[in-house]
């Protein structure tokens, strides 16, 4: 009987086992005492261009400092970790346990929590239970060599002085991981090597450098594929514009907005040996001119819808959906993202409970002087259109206290919430500076995003525009 159940536990442990290997499990654990009580958000980004994430997976630090987090991926991934000034990031594979070493925990100073420009530090995070032939030993390996050589190659190209030899360096690259075979190192290696090749093309010489590229493949997992790609095909519609001799690319935005037409206007050149890269750089042509361009959005959505449907490749009907998604979510009549946040009276306050009323909604701190010019104004304009407007001001400062002590201070009594609650709001309504307004209506949908600020002019336009008053 005893045999039997050893037996029968081995079975157990046995498909476990096995079942993991097929899930592609992979395990990032470690001790880190300054981190106590709090959670790890590990992620990684699914495409070359848009800066989209997708969540990895989350575990808190327990209070000895312990953490350990298991998740599946078929496939290697850069991971990241963002935690207050720094932003960390190492390879993982399926299969394998990731014991890191965080580095000693920094908060971020007043004028950082302040900046919507902020970035944290990026460095590698420590592994200590490396093997040799560890794909994060690889590539720290070759970046160590291949940047101080690609800047000083790209400095002495764009300065006319003798540059240095590509071949030669290829060699002694090649040279220096003989018997290092790792399928996503040799990639790595060669779109880093297609880097340095890139720099000789400029100027007349860019109709060049699609052709140069056709052969590229496709590694959306590779950030040596996303640098590479998003320098060759940087505005590549535009570009293309430019360089073709009729308008061909025109008549497709502006006439047909067909997404097969557009195909197969480059699938007759020899820019591209796969559809798979095909669709990619047109994606990424559509999202450029989305942002940077004056052809007319509707037309560019249009395409990009096309793209989407026709595709066989999953992401990149993802990659379009997100991108529409991306470029439409300010639109009049979307909803705007919901908040729950701690107001000046310690009571909690919803974007759903401020309905039936315009909401003049702004992100703002006491700590800052653009701020702080208007809030007079925004008083006025509180008290003025009471009736049919709400002002709502999310403050980023420190803690709610801070902000019960200004608020009293001045006197204010309109809506103030703290953000404290809900830092991922201010990617939820993309802010990047402060003061942020926004007019929202009385189902809280935008009207306006971003909108004028209380000294652009704000109470004369809601009162004609909105109100349609004299």
């Amino acid at each position: 009987m005893k045999l039997r159940l050893r037996f029968f536990l081995f079975l157990l442990i046995f498909c476990s086992i096995s079942y993991r290997g097929l899930a592609g499990n992979i395990i990032i654990s470690g001790h880190a005492p300054d981190y106590c009580g709090d959670s790890l958000s590990f992620y990684y980004l699914p495409d070359p261009f848009t800066g989209n994430v997708e969540n990895a997976g989350s575990v808190k630090v327990n209070s000895e400092g312990f953490f350990k987090l298991d998740f599946e991926s078929k496939i290697v991934r850069q991971i990241n970790l963002d935690i207050d000034g720094f932003s960390g990031f190492l390879f993982v594979e399926p299969e394998k346990e990731y014991k890191i070493d965080l580095p000693p925990k920094v908060l971020k100073n007043k004028s950082d929590i302040l900046n919507p420009y902020f970035k944290p530090d990026r460095i590698r995070l420590g592994i200590l239970n490396l093997q040799e032939d560890d794909l994060n030993i690889l590539i720290k390996r070759l970046d160590d060599l291949f940047y101080p050589f690609f800047t000083e190659y790209a400095l002495n190209l764009y300065t006319n002085k003798p540059r240095s030899n590509i071949k030669k360096f290829e060699l002694f690259i090649d040279s220096s991981f003989v018997g290092f075979n790792h399928p996503f190192f040799l990639a790595y290696k060669k779109f880093k090597f297609n880097e340095l090749q890139y720099l000789k093309y400029s100027g007349a010489k860019k109709q060049l450098l699609y052709a140069h590229f056709s052969s590229m493949r496709e590694a959306s997992n590779n950030p040596a594929f996303s640098e590479l790609f998003n320098r060759v095909y940087k505005r590549f519609l535009y570009n293309f514009a430019k360089i073709s001799e009729d308008d061909e690319v025109e008549k497709v935005i502006y006439i047909s907005k067909s997404a097969v037409e557009l195909k197969n206007l480059f699938k007759k050149s020899s820019y591209f040996e796969s559809d798979s890269l095909l669709e990619l750089v047109l994606i990424k042509g559509i999202y450029d001119e989305l942002f940077l361009s004056d052809f007319p959005k509707d037309n560019l959505l249009v395409l990009l819808e096309g793209l989407g449907k026709s595709t066989s490749i999953e992401l990149h009907r993802q990659l379009a959906a997100y991108i529409k998604w991306k470029v439409t979510r300010f639109d009049p009549g979307k909803s705007a993202p919901e908040f729950y946040l701690f107001g000046s009276e310690n009571n909690r306050v919803d974007l759903n409970s401020l309905k039936g009323k315009y909401i003049y909604l702004n992100f703002a701190s006491f700590q800052s002087y653009a701020c702080q010019v208007q809030f007079p104004i925004l008083s006025k304009i509180s008290a003025e259109y009471s009736g049919d407007l709400v002002v709502v001001s999310i403050i980023v400062d420190s803690t709610l206290e801070d902000l019960v002590v200004q608020q009293d201070f001045y006197g204010y009594k309109w809506i103030f919430l703290h953000l404290g609650d809900d830092p991922a709001l201010l990617k939820k309504y993309d802010v990047r500076v402060l003061p942020t307004y926004f007019l929202l209506d009385k189902n809280a949908q935008f009207i306006n995003a971003p909108t004028i600020a209380p000294t652009e002019g704000f109470e004369k336009y809601f009162k004609r525009e909105i109100l349609g008053l004299d």
